[in-house]
């Protein structure tokens, strides 16, 4: 019987009379799945991300984070719950004063974790950090610092990670080097990864499964799963059926 990291019944959100953020959502994303969402903006993606992490909460529906209500009754399961997420934002959110080191570990001093600092030295050398990591962020490319606040959401070895268009300031070859590292870095976890997206490519590059969402309000229009064998390198985007994909996609979009 297939486990659900994230299950939603309806769920809408309006933050206002006049702004309906998304609404009447219902699906189910499976353990170590990893799904993508993408949209046009104002769909409420991100919106939607933020629910699942627990920092915004819907309006109506049920939602429903590894078994347990996220927004019911007791606050105890939406602690319990946020323990086992890691975030990763649009911008890095380093803090200036911390060295690479002390940012992956953040996480665990604000939880009061305990653990070796091996763990840290092994998440740096997994995004390829091993050799900054006295280095503070001023002294780091965009990348570079992204890097670092990927190894910070796994640092407490979350069950779900949720990205929120992570790489969308970087460069061209900088994100398609970052995709690929991601890609890596998911296998190498059980985690269930939630990635929010503009990039038609880089949903079709990484997703097990693509939820296509319509214009404001957000509701699920198309999801597309894809059984393509990893890692996939960025050749499968050439592959007649990634471009048909993507394709079917962008019309999707501009329906």
């Amino acid at each position: 019987m297939e486990k659900f990291a994230i299950e939603t019944v309806r769920l809408s959100k309006r933050y206002n009379e006049s702004v309906l953020a998304y609404e009447d959502l219902s699906m189910q994303i499976n353990e170590g799945e990893f799904c993508v969402f993408v949209g046009k903006s104002g769909c409420g993606k991100t919106s939607l991300l933020r629910a699942f992490a627990g920092l915004n909460p819907p309006t109506s529906g049920e939602l429903k984070v590894d078994g347990r209500s996220l927004y019911g009754e007791k606050k105890e399961a939406l602690v319990r719950v946020a323990g086992r997420v890691g975030f990763v934002f649009q911008e890095p959110n380093l803090l200036p004063w911390r060295t690479v080191a002390q940012n992956i570990r953040l996480p665990l001093e604000a939880t009061g974790t305990l653990k070796e600092e091996s763990r840290v030295a092994e998440l740096a050398a997994l995004v390829g950090l091993e050799e900054f990591l006295d280095a503070f962020p001023s002294e780091l490319s965009g990348g570079m610092r992204q890097r670092v606040s990927l190894a910070r959401s796994l640092i407490c070895e979350p069950r779900l990670i949720l990205m929120d268009e992570p790489f969308g300031a970087l460069d061209a070859i900088t994100r398609e080097n970052m995709n690929e590292l991601l890609e890596k870095v998911w296998q190498a976890s059980s985690a269930t990864v939630v990635l929010v997206t503009h990039s038609i490519s880089e949903a079709v590059l990484l997703a097990d499964r693509i939820i296509v969402m319509t214009p404001h309000p957000g509701r699920i229009k198309t999801t597309y799963r894809i059984d393509e064998p990893r890692p996939r390198g960025a050749a499968w985007l050439a592959k007649s059926e990634a471009v048909a994909l993507s394709s079917q996609i962008k019309l999707d979009l501009e329906g």
